[in-house]
């Protein structure tokens, strides 16, 4: 069956409209809302989640339409089993339609709109501006020019002063209306729209609309259309947008930024130009419908403005910086800048220009143009690389949900259940109203353990955490005969507990916080707040260590919901002893829950589901590799990674309110298990097993060898075996087995050696020469390496084997069949663990990728040998792979020199660099780095607000002393304070220099601390010389003194 590209309904006529992939247009189709309801015969057609019998209620007419929320009231209120009814009619329409077909993706059909706007940044007002402009105390001089005139051809322009028109008076140019330090913020879309290029998927070509003549190559920039202002450069896009008939518009960090920019500019232009009547944004709509606003909302950041995006009826606006995001097969990124992400995947950037990009449409708009389309092409080449909408799409119809909804992982995965329901002849019933949280207003967290003490689920408690120390001081005050007393005794822990603190600008006392809490505490006297769930299990204890290897539970959260049947519409609560005896209930980890035992239970079923459909797309992927096919290869990838996200989407929506299936029980289940195999039982375990006699009984069984020293293995420099723990994996060195195995002569101590580098000077016969001992060294290193992978190999099958004993007793404790699958990830020869979820290490195996303990040489093999190299080693021939784990060793501030340097010194401290070594290494890196170009050593950085974080015009700052007011995110006001320093270096100076002002690329450099310049942070005392600067281009001639 085709396809679906929209879907869209418009309930003033209660339609719906259809467009599908194959055909011409949009189909229409009629609407009356429907749900389910009690069958009271019990033979109804339907079945609800909980077994019991529905059956199907439709509005018959247009007037039942206008009643239909109040029935469905009703039907509640009177005790009716309601199913369906809160879903959206696109949901319903959609489901009835695809639920037993199957789709595929034509991505060929698709016409998506690739584009990026350009905005004129540094003046609300259009270049053509007539000012009045004059010389101070010269009335003779009094002129007035055009803006863009002034602005580019008047070399003295700090000279004059200008009338500006809404302050109504005369003031210097920079400090006018007529110049905008703001950032140009959708929301106003104060400032002209002065580019757009888009590109089209069907025609593979660009198209250009700008304000100004063109006189570059075409071929840089062909489809140019030079519009006479500004609503003729809408009018003219609109124009020709809507006759593109485009199913997608999609640009990077477009649904933030260039589409709210687009739509609050249309409407601006109106209300600054009655004559333009026409309603421009309307034609984006193959309906010709207003743009719905939406507020974006993210349940972590309730607190935070998101900003508005707009829905566009019949057109899917979509973000392709979050399809990259979401989809991307790319491990974490320290920015997602179109910059970032084009270098990392296309080893290309955007195009280069001369200072603040607010400035270049006015002195280069030839290369403002090309800049504006290179930014186009970028996300083109990304796309066709990594093929993100086919796979974006194949989501879409695997979950049968409308494409502006993929990235919400509640709507996809409801979207899955609801097939699922439906082909068994079940729907989903409508969500609860509210949940209770009975767990913990029973005090069911609450363990008493053999010993007399309580242990608490669920709880932030191990480890003295401070905030558990708070809930049992105001616990114990709670419940105290005489809280006043109690208080007044504990002074002490409340003074320490509760300092004073400047709150939103507003200093506390310790009573005023202490009331707060304590106030807040009596309304929920729990150690968690409503509903919390508790995360994974994560551990570390920091220090360097050799010889190590990291096994991780396979796809934890799914597998642990199949062992248990977590599943919310088979959940008991208290189950008594008899019914889990008899097998009749599953108990599990989390205190008075457990869960019916059976076959068919949703989420469980499910997940079982999707892993062996996953399996399926997975072998065939596998074979149409092999035989060649790379079409039905990039197909069923596509195939199987859907069926991943969903597998991965099942245990996140389990802690979503507005998921259908929430049940915060079911989500403590999912984690509390999880997080009990893990330290419980494998970690606690492993711990155990690796000092033990059986410890040594199996090293001798694995390697096949008698020991001479049966003593069990001591720790050394360190209280557990396993040294880092992280929500689903743990980290084991071995060092004490391959020590012994040393002494015992099983396994020799050799090290690889270095090869030799190229000097300045060599002669080809020193080259060759250099090769040919290079050969020697790599194959003398590769007997070591195959040495090393061999202890690890016989290494793993022993912890393997444990492990799986582990798991298969737990299994048996819980009477369930044992699904945990705990498999050996990463060895390192070395890594460095910090805190939680902070480590370096050097990886040779990941999986089945293996990486060489030494650099590689590769124009000193054969090609025979390099033949016989691993893809991973030809990949990466500079030796372990260098796996960084939350570390800020390369943060995306430093200067690429210094990420490089900060990088090897990390490392080479990590495989046992001494101290002497690592501070000659620090030594000679500064002595190389004080030689550097300032432009190399320099790193680049941008600032898109400046105006945010510098409130004052630069002559105050010179007037009054250069000040920093301390801000919350660190890396935007290091820019801040590094624009602010230049601009004030430039004014005090009176260097001939241009300012620095919103979105303008720069360069920084830290300073040397005996310089003249002085500033004070606000809120502390004393004044200190400035530490860094930004500069434009290259470092000005004028700072070198």
């Amino acid at each position: 069956m085709n396809g679906y590209k929209n879907c869209y309904y418009d309930f003033k006529k209660n339609k719906i409209y259809l467009k599908e992939q194959g055909k011409v247009g949009w189909s229409e189709h009629d609407y009356m809302p429907w749900c389910y309801i009690t069958d009271e015969t019990g033979e109804g057609a339907y079945k609800d989640i909980y077994k019991k019998s529905l059956k199907r209620h439709a509005c018959k007419d247009i007037k039942e339409v206008g009643k239909y929320k109040d029935t469905i009231a009703r039907f509640k209120e009177s005790g009716i089993t309601v199913a369906e009814s809160d879903l959206t009619p696109v949901v319903k329409f959609m489901h009835e339609r695809y639920d037993k077909e199957e789709i595929s993706v034509d991505i060929n059909d698709w016409n998506i709109c690739f584009f990026d706007i350009e905005v004129a940044g540094s003046s609300k007002y259009y270049d053509e501006q007539l000012i009045d402009i004059r010389l101070p105390n010269d009335p003779k001089s009094n002129e007035t020019v055009e803006l863009y005139k002034f602005d580019t051809q008047y070399r003295h322009k700090n000279r004059y002063e200008v009338f500006d028109i809404e302050q109504h008076c005369w003031v210097k140019f920079a400090d006018s209306c007529f110049v905008s330090y703001e950032f140009p913020a959708p929301e106003k879309a104060e400032w002209p729209m002065n580019l757009i290029t888009c590109y089209s998927s069907r025609t593979k070509q660009t198209y250009t609309w700008g304000l100004k003549p063109y006189f570059g190559e075409i071929k840089e920039l062909p489809n140019y259309v030079a519009c006479k202002n500004e609503w003729d450069l809408f009018n003219r896009w609109t124009s020709w947008f809507k006759h593109q008939d485009f199913d997608i518009i999609t640009g990077w960090n477009s649904e933030s930024y260039d589409i709210p920019y687009i739509i609050n500019r249309c409407r601006k232009l109106r209300d600054l130009n009655p004559e333009n009547k026409a309603i421009l944004e309307r034609r984006l709509s193959p309906f010709n419908k207003d743009p719905e606003a939406e507020e974006k909302r993210d349940r972590k950041l309730e607190d935070v403005d998101l900003g508005t995006k707009f829905n566009i009826p019949g057109l899917y606006s979509i973000d392709y910086m979050e399809v990259y995001k979401t989809f991307g097969n790319h491990p974490p990124m320290p920015s997602y800048s179109l910059n970032y992400v084009s270098n990392f995947e296309l080893k290309d950037t955007k195009l280069e220009y001369s200072g603040s990009i607010n400035e270049t449409y006015k002195y280069e708009w030839d290369r403002f143009a090309q800049y504006n389309r290179k930014d186009v092409l970028l996300p083109v080449r990304i796309e066709e690389k990594n093929k993100l909408f086919p796979l974006l799409i194949e989501y879409a119809f695997n979950c049968i949900v409308t494409l502006d909804r993929v990235s919400n992982k509640v709507p996809t995965t409801t979207g899955y259940i609801l097939k699922f329901l439906h082909n068994k002849g079940q729907v989903l019933n409508d969500k609860k109203k509210s949940h209770d949280d009975w767990w913990a207003k029973e005090g069911c967290y609450k363990i008493k353990l053999p010993d007399g003490s309580t242990y608490y689920q669920n709880t932030e408690w191990e480890n003295d955490n401070k905030e558990f120390k708070k809930f049992l001081l105001l616990n114990r005050i709670h419940h105290s005969e005489n809280p006043d007393i109690e208080i007044e005794n504990s002074r002490a822990d409340i003074s320490e507990f509760w300092k004073p603190k400047t709150i939103k600008g507003v200093r506390r006392t310790t009573a005023q916080l202490f009331t707060a809490a304590y106030d807040e505490f009596k309304l929920w006297p729990h150690p968690f707040p409503k509903f919390q769930t508790k995360a994974g299990y994560c551990y570390d204890f920091p220090g360097r260590y050799d010889d190590c290897m990291s096994f991780d539970i396979t796809s934890s959260y799914p597998h642990h919901i199949m062992m248990f049947n977590l599943s919310p519409e088979v959940k008991v609560i208290h189950p008594s002893a008899a019914d889990v005896l008899s097998g009749k209930v599953i108990l599990t980890d989390v205190n008075e829950v457990g869960f019916l035992r059976t076959d068919d239970a949703i989420l469980p079923s499910i997940v079982k589901q999707v892993f062996g459909e996953r399996k399926i797309w997975k072998d065939k992927e596998e074979a149409a590799i092999d035989a060649g096919d790379m079409e039905l290869a990039a197909l069923c990838h596509n195939r199987q990674m859907t069926k991943k996200l969903i597998i991965n989407s099942v245990y996140g929506v389990s802690l979503a309110p507005t998921f259908h299936l929430y049940d915060p029980d079911v989500a403590r289940c999912i984690c509390r298990c999880a997080r009990v195999t893990l330290r419980d039982w494998l970690s606690r375990y492993g711990n155990a097993y690796y000092t033990s006699t059986k410890m040594i009984k199996d090293i001798e069984k694995y390697y096949g060898i008698t020991l001479k020293n049966k003593t069990p293995l001591q720790l050394k420099n360190r209280e557990s075996a396993i040294v880092h723990n992280d929500t689903d994996s743990a980290y084991i060195c071995i060092h004490e087995i391959r020590e012994r195995l040393i002494e015992e002569g099983i396994y020799s101590n050799r090290k690889t050696k270095p090869l030799l580098h190229p000097v300045d000077g060599m002669t080809d016969a020193d080259l060759a020469e250099m090769h040919r001992k290079n050969h020697d060294i790599m194959m003398y290193n590769k007997s070591v390496a195959d040495e090393y992978r061999d202890f690890f190999k016989h290494a793993e099958n022993m912890f393997q084997d444990f492990f799986n004993e582990v798991l298969d007793r737990r299994a048996k404790k819980f009477n369930v069949n044992q699904l945990i699958k705990f498999n050996r990830e990463n060895i390192f020869t070395n890594m460095f663990c910090f805190a939680k979820k902070l480590y370096i290490g050097s990886v040779v195996d990941s999986e089945k990728a293996l990486f060489p303990l030494e650099s590689i040489d590769l124009e000193a093999l054969s090609p025979e040998e390099i033949a016989e190299l691993p893809k991973s080693m030809i990949k990466h021939p500079e030796g372990p792979k260098h796996k960084i784990m939350g570390v800020p060793i390369k943060k995306s501030t430093m200067p690429d020199f210094c990420k490089v340097a900060s990088e090897k010194l990390a490392f080479d401290i990590c495989a046992g660099m001494s101290k002497d070594k690592a501070d000659e290494f620090i030594r000679n890196t500064y002595d190389e780095y004080r030689h550097s170009d300032i432009n190399v050593i320099s790193a680049v950085i941008g600032i898109s607000n400046y105006k945010k974080y510098i409130p004052f015009p630069i002559d105050y700052y010179v007037k009054n002393g250069l000040e920093f007011d301390k801000g919350d995110n660190t890396a935007v006001i290091f820019g801040a304070k590094a624009a602010l320093t230049y601009n004030y270096v430039v004014a005090k100076k009176r260097f001939k220099l241009n300012p620095i002002n919103n979105n303008t690329k720069m360069k920084y450099i830290y300073v040397k601390p005996n310089n003249e310049f002085k500033y004070r942070e606000v809120g502390k005392p004393g004044i200190k010389p400035i530490e860094f600067i930004a500069f434009l281009d290259a470092w000005p001639a004028e700072f070198n003194d």
